[in-house]
């Protein structure tokens, strides 16, 4: 089994994850549906991470949110994302309980009306 197929399964959802690292390094292309997070409610921890991170990775593959991303988990407590993909976070993303956000070459153009200047770290 590829390592792309064993991910999908594995992010298919669950109410029993609570942390999610994944080096992005390894993976060639993998799109997700927008829904990915809607069940993991109580997702504390996530990081999505190239070792080696240059900002040429993007053109080299990676993970793709092409329906955009619908939720994630307003448990989070930190969240890490190289190259997300993304110009903002989900709409209904509540980061009341955030404590380090690392978006390092992402896309993000807005995050929130107002945040803590504290946490935010776009490299």
């Amino acid at each position: 089994m590829m390592f792309e197929n064993f991910l999908l399964l594995s992010l298919q959802g669950n109410e029993a994850i609570r942390s999610i690292v994944i080096n992005l390094s390894g993976i060639k292309q993998l799109q997700l549906n927008p829904q990915v997070f809607a069940k993991m409610s109580k997702l504390y921890f996530l990081d999505f991470y190239n070792k080696g991170s240059c900002s040429c990775l993007r053109e080299q593959g990676g993970l793709y949110l092409p329906q955009g991303l619908e939720s994630l988990s307003n448990e989070l407590r930190y969240l890490r994302w190289t190259h997300y993909p993304l110009e903002s976070l989900p709409s209904k993303f509540s980061a009341e309980n955030l404590v380090e956000l690392n978006l390092p070459y992402s896309r993000v153009k807005k995050l929130w009306q107002a945040v803590p200047v504290s946490i935010i770290s776009l490299h």
